[in-house]
C-alpha cells in the first residue's frame, strides 16, 4: 500500500496470486519518493480476523455502537500505522501484500482514495511460484499442477468472465505462447514446458 500521509492518499498493490509482484515492489522502491518494503503479514491476519468474526460478536458490536464504523476505522488506522512504522519516512509508503486481493472491496472502502495495482501473470508461473516460495499456501502440489490450474480456469469461472474465455484467441502474446490451442477450459498439459523465444 502506498500512502501519501499528508493527503491520506493510498496506493495499494495487490494481486490474485503471488508471482511477479516482487519486481514491481523493487521498481516502486527505487523511486526517491516511495518506500516499498517487505510484506507486513500482520495486515493479512487482521483482515482475516475482521471477516471471520462470529455473528454473535458482530451483533454485540452493533448493540454497543462500535460495529462496523468504529471497528473499520480502527482496522484502517492499524494498517496505516503498521505500514508507516515499517521503515524510514517517505512521501509514499508502499504496502505489497498480494494475498489481500480477496479483501479488495473492503480495502477500497477503508481507503477510498486508493489506487490498486492488479498484476496478471501466466497461471503456470503463479502456481509454480507459490509452491516454490510460499510453502505455507495450500496449493495442490503435482508435477504440472493441472488441478491447481484447472480450479483457476474452470468452466464456471470462464462462463462468468467472457474476457477470459476469448483472451487467448484475441491477444497475440497469449496465442504466441500456445494458449490458442489449450481449449476451454484450458488443458495446460498441452502447453510447452519451455516457452518459445519471443525475439
Amino acid at each position: 500500500m502506498c500512502f501519501q500521509l499528508r493527503e491520506c492518499r493510498h496506493e495499494l498493490q495487490v494481486r490474485r496470486t503471488v508471482a511477479g509482484t516482487g519486481l514491481m515492489r523493487v521498481m516502486l522502491d527505487a523511486h526517491p519518493q516511495i518506500r516499498c518494503g517487505a510484506e507486513p503479514m500482520i495486515t493479512l491476519d487482521l483482515l482475516r480476523a475482521r471477516h471471520s468474526m462470529p455473528e454473535s460478536k458482530r451483533e454485540r458490536g452493533i448493540e454497543a455502537g462500535v460495529f462496523p464504523e468504529a471497528f473499520d476505522q480502527a482496522v484502517a488506522a492499524f494498517i496505516l500505522k503498521t505500514v508507516e512504522k515499517m521503515g524510514p519516512p517517505a512521501d509514499y509508503l508502499c504496502h505489497k501484500q498480494p494475498l489481500t486481493f480477496i479483501y479488495l472491496k473492503y480495502l477500497a472502502e477503508l481507503f477510498p482514495k486508493a489506487k490498486f495495482i492488479h498484476m496478471l501473470r501466466d497461471g503456470r508461473a503463479a502456481v509454480a511460484s507459490s509452491v516454490d516460495f510460499e510453502p505455507s499456501t495450500k496449493q495442490l502440489r503435482q508435477a504440472i499442477h493441472t488441478n491447481s490450474l484447472g480450479k483457476w480456469a474452470s468452466t464456471d469461472y470462464l462462463a462468468k468472465n467472457p474476457f477470459m474465455r476469448v483472451a487467448h484467441e484475441q491477444i497475440p502474446l497469449l496465442r504466441l505462447l500456445g494458449y490458442a490451442n489449450a481449449g476451454i477450459p484450458p488443458n495446460y498439459s498441452k502447453l510447452p514446458t519451455t516457452l518459445p523465444d519471443l525475439a
